[in-house]
C-alpha cells in the first residue's frame, strides 16, 4: 500500500508541486512564528535572570501585580537605613529608574525604535553590567551608555550629551561604555547609567529611591518577612527570582499576543490551503477513476482504495511539511535580519529551534492535508468498478447540487447566527468570550458559502463570461463554457480566493472606518492650535517643563497638559487620564451628565458604557499609589478612549509617573498662528524627541499609523492570497491534463496555440473574479457587522475604490495563475492528444 502510495504521489508531479507549495508555505508560516517568538522568549528570559542575579531581594512600595504597565511609588531615603538594620541584610542599595530623552554629541536626538530609553543608577551590588571602556559614572555630570548605542551613534568616552527626565535638559559627559555580559545591550534597550545623585535630580526624586536592592546572608524568604514586618504596610520585599519570573511572564504575555496574532493568519493560510488541497485531490481522483476501478476489479476493497488516497496525501504532506519546517527556520532567520535591518536590535544568540515548534508545524501540515483529502478519498472509494470503467469524467448531477444546498444552507445560517451572537448579543456569565463566537461563526460561514458556491457557480460564471461570449471570440466562448461545465470545481477553486479577499475586504472597511472616524473626531474635538507629543517610542512622555516653557510665551492663551496611566476596575485593566483645567477647554468630551468643572480631589468622570455608574455614585479602582480608591462620579462623557478622567492633582496623587503625554496649545485671538508656532518651536528646541503638530499634521499622523497597521495585515494576508492563487494554478494544470483529448481535437480542427492560451487565461479570470466577488460581498458583510458591533465613535465607511482595486487584483491574479497552464496546454502534441486514453 505504501509503495503504491509513494508511486502515486511522485507520479503526479503537478499535484505534488502545487500541494507541496501550499502545505509548505503554511507550515513555514507556523514554524517561523514559533521559532522566532521562542528565540525572543529564551533570550529575554536569560536577560531578566541576569539582570536580577546580583541581589536577593527588591524592596519597593506595594503595588498590585495586575498593574503591569505601572511603576510603584518611590520610597524615602530613610527606608534604606531601616532595611540595612534588619538581621540577615548583608548589603543594601537605593536605585533610581526612569525614562529619558537624549540628544547625542552631534546635537541630534537619539531615537529608540523599540522600548523607551531607560535610565538606571550604577549598581553597587553585583550586576551583569560592566564597564567596557572608561569609568563608572559619578557626580552630577557623568553618565555611561550601552555599547550598542555608542557604536550605532558614534559616541565616545569624554563626549558630551544632553539628557532630559522630568526637569530641564542637563548636559553630561560620557564617562564609560557599558556591556552586559557578552552582549552590547540589554535586549536592544538603549540604557543610560548615572550616579544615584544625578538620577534623583533628573526625576525629581531628591531624598527618595525608586527601589531598594538587598543582598542577604540568611534565608531569603525569612529576611523578606523581617523587612516587611519592620517596614509595615505599604511595602513589599520580593525575591529576585520572583521578580525575574514576573518580568518573564509579562514579556511572554506580550510575545504570546504576537504569536497568537501571527498564528491566526497562519490559520487563515491553512484554511485556504484546505480548499486548494481538497480541490486538487477531487480533480486528480476524477482523472483516475478508471485506474481506481481496475484496482477494485482485481480485488481491492473500498477501504483499501480510500486508504491508498489518504496514504498518498500523507506522503505528500510529510515531504511538504518537512520542507516547510526547514523553510520556516530560514524564514525566522529572515525575520530576525529584517528587524535588525530596521534598526530594532534583538538579543544576540542562536535561534531557539525546539522539537515542539517543528513538530507542531509538521503535525499541522499533515493534519490539514489528511483532512482536506478525506472527503475526496471517501468519494473515490464509493465509485463502483463498472461505473468507473466508463471513459471520461462523470460530472455531478442536480441531485448533488441540491445536497449542497441542504448542507451549505444550515452551515451558512449557523455561522451567521454565531457571528451575530458574538458581535451583538449579551453573553451569559460563564459563556466563552465573544471572539470565539465570532471566530467559529466566520469558519462556519466560510464553509457554508464554499459549499453553496458550486450552486451559484454556473449562473455567475455565465454572467461574468457573457462579455467574452458576446465578443464572438472562440476562446472567450469556450472559457465561459468550461467554467460553467464543472460548477463544483469552479466554486471550490474560487472559494480559496474568496476567503482571502473577504478578509482583505474586512480589513479595508475597518481601516477606512477607523481613518474616517479618527479624522472626524480630530476635526470635531480638537480645539487647540497645536499639540505637542513625543516622537516615536523614545519616551513614554516628556518633561512638564515643556508646558512651562510654552506658557511663558505672550502669544499663548491656554496650555493643557495630559497624562495617562493604568488602573484596575471590575477586575480589568483600564486607562485613566489626568488633565489640567485647560485641557477641558481644548478637547470636546461630549459630557452627557454632570460637569467636568467639578473634577477635583476624590472625584472622577466616567466614560458612558453598558455598565457605567450614574453621577453621584462611587466607583472603586486599584491605582499604583494608594491601592484601592473610592472616587465619586461627577460627570459622564461619551468621547474619549480613556475609561476615567481626573484632574491633574488627583492623577499625581494616584500615580508616580511625572511625564506629560501631550500638551495642547491655543493661541490668543488675532495671533499669527504660523509665527506663534515657530516661537513655540524655539521655546522647546532644547528638549529632544518632541514633535509639534497642528490639526492637519495630527490627522495625517493618525491616518499614517492606521495605514501602517493595515499594510502589516495585508502583508500577512498575502500568504493566503498566494495560496489561493496556487489553487487556481493547480486546478487549471490538472484541468488541462483532464481535457487533453478535448484540447487536441480543438487544435486538430484549426484552433491556434494563441487561442488555446487565451481560453485558459479567460477561464482563470472568470474563476478568480468569481472568488473576488464572493469575497468582496462577504467582506462587506463582515466589515459592516464588526463596525456596528464596535459602535462607540466608529463611523462606517466603505472604501469602494479599494474594494474595486482588489477585484481588479483578483483578475490579474487569474491571468498570472493561468500563464503556465495555458502555455502547457498550447504545446500539447495534437496527434498524441487525440490518441489519449
Amino acid at each position: 500500500m505504501w509503495r503504491a502510495a509513494l508511486k502515486g504521489a511522485l507520479g503526479h508531479r503537478a499535484r505534488l508541486v502545487i500541494t507541496g507549495l501550499v502545505v509548505g508555505c503554511s507550515v513555514a508560516f507556523v514554524v517561523a512564528t514559533l521559532v522566532f517568538t521562542d528565540t525572543l522568549s529564551t533570550s529575554f528570559e536569560s536577560i531578566f535572570e541576569d539582570s536580577f542575579a546580583g541581589f536577593d531581594l527588591q524592596v519597593r512600595s506595594e503595588i498590585d501585580p495586575g498593574l503591569t504597565f505601572s511603576i510603584p511609588d518611590p520610597v524615602d531615603a530613610g527606608v534604606l537605613d531601616v532595611v540595612r538594620s534588619v538581621a540577615g541584610v548583608q548589603q543594601a542599595q537605593g536605585s533610581v529608574t526612569g525614562f529619558l530623552a537624549l540628544r547625542g554629541p552631534d546635537g541630534e536626538p537619539i531615537e529608540s525604535p523599540g522600548p523607551p530609553i531607560l535610565a538606571l543608577t550604577w549598581p553597587e551590588v553585583p550586576s551583569i553590567a560592566s564597564i567596557r571602556e572608561g569609568d563608572p559614572p559619578s557626580g552630577l555630570d557623568e553618565v555611561a551608555i550601552d555599547a550598542a548605542t555608542a557604536t550605532k551613534e558614534g559616541i565616545e568616552v569624554g563626549e558630551t550629551m544632553v539628557v532630559v527626565g522630568t526637569g530641564i535638559p542637563t548636559e553630561v559627559v560620557v564617562a564609560g561604555i557599558v556591556e552586559f555580559g557578552e552582549a552590547e545591550s540589554a535586549g536592544g534597550i538603549i540604557t543610560v547609567f548615572s550616579s544615584v545623585e544625578l538620577g534623583q535630580r533628573l526625576f525629581g526624586l531628591e531624598g527618595r529611591y525608586s527601589t531598594l536592592e538587598v543582598v542577604t546572608n540568611d534565608e531569603t524568604a525569612l529576611v523578606a518577612e523581617r523587612i516587611e514586618d519592620r517596614l509595615g504596610e505599604g511595602f513589599q520585599a520580593i525575591a529576585a527570582d520572583d521578580l525575574a519570573r514576573q518580568q518573564v511572564e509579562g514579556f511572554q504575555d506580550a510575545i504570546g499576543f504576537i504569536r497568537t496574532f501571527v498564528l491566526v493568519f497562519a490559520g487563515v493560510a491553512l484554511f485556504v490551503g484546505t480548499f486548494v488541497i481538497s480541490n486538487i485531490f477531487r480533480v486528480t481522483i476524477a482523472q483516475r477513476t478508471r485506474e481506481l476501478a481496475v484496482l477494485r476489479a482485481i480485488g481491492a476493497s473500498a477501504r483499501q482504495v480510500r486508504n491508498l488516497m489518504l496514504a498518498e496525501a500523507g506522503v505528500i504532506s510529510i515531504l511538504a511539511s518537512a520542507a516547510g519546517a526547514v523553510g520556516g527556520i530560514g524564514l525566522a532567520m529572515l525575520i530576525r535580519t529584517a528587524f535588525e535591518a530596521a534598526a530594532v536590535p534583538l538579543p544576540p544568540g542562536p535561534l531557539e529551534v525546539t522539537p515542539a515548534a517543528v513538530g507542531l508545524g509538521v503535525l499541522t501540515g499533515v493534519a490539514v492535508t489528511a483532512g482536506a483529502a478525506m472527503i475526496p478519498a471517501v468519494k473515490a472509494s464509493r465509485v463502483s468498478p463498472i461505473e468507473a470503467m466508463r471513459e471520461g469524467f462523470i460530472p455531478p448531477g442536480r441531485r448533488a447540487l441540491r445536497g449542497r444546498v441542504l448542507t451549505g444552507g444550515p452551515l451558512t445560517a449557523a455561522g451567521a447566527a454565531a457571528m451575530a451572537a458574538g458581535l451583538f448579543a449579551p453573553l451569559p456569565e460563564g459563556a466563552p468570550d465573544a471572539v470565539w463566537f465570532v471566530g467559529v461563526g466566520a469558519v462556519l460561514l466560510f464553509l457554508g458559502v464554499a459549499v453553496l458556491a458550486a450552486v451559484v457557480a454556473r449562473p455567475v460564471a455565465g454572467l461574468l463570461g457573457r462579455p467574452l461570449a458576446a465578443s464572438g471570440a472562440v476562446a472567450g466562448v469556450l472559457a465561459r463554457e468550461n467554467a460553467m461545465r464543472s460548477p463544483r470545481r469552479t466554486g471550490l477553486t474560487a472559494s480559496a480566493l474568496m476567503i482571502s479577499l473577504a478578509l482583505v475586504g474586512l480589513v479595508a472597511i475597518l481601516a477606512d472606518s477607523a481613518r474616517t472616524s479618527a479624522e472626524s473626531l480630530i476635526e470635531d474635538r480638537f480645539r487647540a492650535d497645536l499639540i505637542v507629543a513625543p516622537t516615536g517610542f523614545s519616551s513614554l512622555g516628556f518633561s512638564p517643563e515643556v508646558a512651562q516653557a510654552i506658557a511663558t510665551l505672550d502669544s499663548v492663551d491656554v496650555v493643557g497638559r495630559v497624562r495617562q496611566g493604568e488602573v484596575l476596575a471590575d477586575g480589568r485593566s483600564r486607562f485613566m487620564a489626568g488633565g489640567t483645567p485647560g485641557v477641558f477647554d481644548l478637547l470636546s468630551f461630549d459630557v452627557l451628565d454632570g460637569s467636568l468643572d467639578r473634577l477635583g480631589p476624590g472625584t472622577v468622570a466616567v466614560r458612558k458604557g453598558d455598565d457605567s455608574p450614574a453621577v453621584g455614585d462611587v466607583v472603586e479602582m486599584t491605582t499604583p499609589v494608594g491601592g484601592l480608591q473610592a472616587l465619586e462620579v461627577v460627570a459622564i462623557y461619551a468621547r474619549n478612549p480613556n475609561a476615567f478622567l481626573v484632574s491633574m492633582d488627583t492623577f499625581e496623587s494616584l500615580f508616580s509617573e511625572r511625564l506629560d503625554n501631550q500638551v495642547l496649545v491655543r493661541f490668543l485671538p488675532g495671533v499669527d498662528v504660523a509665527e506663534a508656532s515657530r516661537q513655540v518651536g524655539v521655546a522647546i528646541e532644547s528638549f529632544p524627541s518632541i514633535q509639534i503638530q497642528d490639526q492637519d499634521g495630527f490627522r495625517e499622523e493618525a491616518s499614517g499609523q492606521i495605514g501602517g497597521i493595515v499594510n502589516l495585515l495585508y502583508a500577512l494576508l498575502a500568504v493566503s492570497i498566494v495560496i489561493g492563487t496556487l489553487g487556481v494554478i493547480g486546478t487549471l494544470l490538472l484541468s488541462v491534463v483532464e481535457r487533453t483529448r478535448e484540447i487536441g481535437l480543438l487544435r486538430a480542427i484549426g484552433m491556434s496555440r494563441r487561442q488555446v492560451r487565451r481560453m485558459i487565461r479567460w477561464e482563470a479570470v472568470i474563476i478568480a473574479v468569481f472568488g473576488g466577488v464572493l469575497g468582496t460581498i462577504i467582506g462587506v458583510v463582515f466589515g459592516v457587522a464588526v463596525v456596528w458591533s464596535i459602535g462607540q465613535e466608529l463611523v462606517l465607511s466603505l472604501p469602494v475604490d479599494q474594494l474595486t482595486l482588489w477585484l481588479l487584483i483578483a483578475a490579474v491574479l487569474g491571468v498570472l495563475a493561468a500563464t503556465y497552464p495555458a502555455r502547457r496546454a498550447s504545446r500539447l502534441d495534437v496527434l498524441a492528444a487525440i490518441a489519449y486514453e
